[in-house]
């Protein structure tokens, strides 16, 4: 701002003069981002920069924090008793960025970025409320890693984490977006499927789950170097409303019962909740 012409301290009073501001609002912008988004990196290796990149509405709260400073600037100059308000209007934006932070971390398993066990199961609930309105079915799928103690056990519990990072980008890129996908604890996961017609097409699903987990093939940390990990497979038990239940908790039993039976049968399995041991689907 010194560099315009005009009074300085104060606003520009030329055209030049409000490009040097913004051309100053951008240097500081972009080297407070860089700043910022190198420290996250530097400090999480596992996380991808697009996944700090794609917050559109944190940048734009960016350039609104940079107009709000070049007006608290000019008020502190010219009518230094406006500034309450100025002061009163940044908390109000810093509350709101805080409230959608914390509803997103209450929101999404840290370990997987998928939906926690209390969101998730609030989201099943008011889809099956509106499955139960329209007559439609939906289906819900309980999965359980098959062995997975040994992943932490023979590579730690940092390949633990890799290993259900990548599980969980899996199961995202293989559902729907109608469909939700949540942790429900350990190497446990379960989704929610919706517009499942037939239990033919619940375990068609679920069976391309499984084919993709067992197809991974994942390079995770170790203490002793980058490893593969071998023979990573995955069970999953099936349930549809209303056949298998007309409650979230009696679709989740009636799954999980059916996922522990695909682990009796021999792991990497799925089982249909009213299915007999021999389905086809294994």
């Amino acid at each position: 701002l010194d560099l315009a012409p005009g009074p300085h301290p104060g606003m520009p009073a030329t055209v030049l003069g409000w490009i040097l501001a913004a051309a100053a609002a951008g240097v500081r912008w972009l080297v407070n981002f860089a700043l910022v988004v190198g420290a996250i990196l530097l400090s999480s290796p596992t996380v991808r920069a697009a996944d700090i990149l794609h917050g559109i509405d944190e940048r734009v709260l960016e350039i609104g924090a940079v107009g709000i400073g070049l007006v608290a600037a000019n008020t502190l100059v010219t009518r230094p008793a406006l500034l309450v308000g100025v002061v009163a209007g940044l908390v109000a934006m810093h509350r709101v960025l805080l409230l959608a932070q914390y509803r997103t971390a209450a929101r999404t398993d840290a370990t997987t970025a998928l939906a926690t066990v209390a969101w998730w199961r609030e989201i099943a609930e008011q889809a099956l409320a509106r499955a139960s309105a329209a007559d439609t079915p939906l289906g819900v799928l309980v999965l359980d890693l098959d062995h997975f103690k040994r992943v932490n056990d023979t590579f730690g519990h940092v390949a633990g984490d890799e290993v259900l990072r990548a599980v969980a980008q899996t199961l995202r890129s293989e559902i729907r977006d109608t469909d939700t996908a949540g942790r429900w604890g350990g190497e446990e996961f379960v989704i929610l499927l919706t517009g499942i017609e037939t239990d033919l097409d619940l375990a068609a699903m679920a069976d391309r789950i499984r084919r993709r987990v067992r197809s991974l093939e994942l390079v995770v940390t170790s203490p002793t170097g980058p490893v593969t990990v071998p023979n990573l497979t995955i069970s999953i038990g099936a349930a549809r409303y209303p056949t298998d239940g007309t409650t979230l908790n009696e679709l989740i039993l009636a799954a999980d019962t059916a996922c522990y039976q695909a682990k009796t049968d021999g792991r990497d399995q799925v089982r249909l909740a009213i299915a007999p041991p021999d389905h086809p689907f294994s």
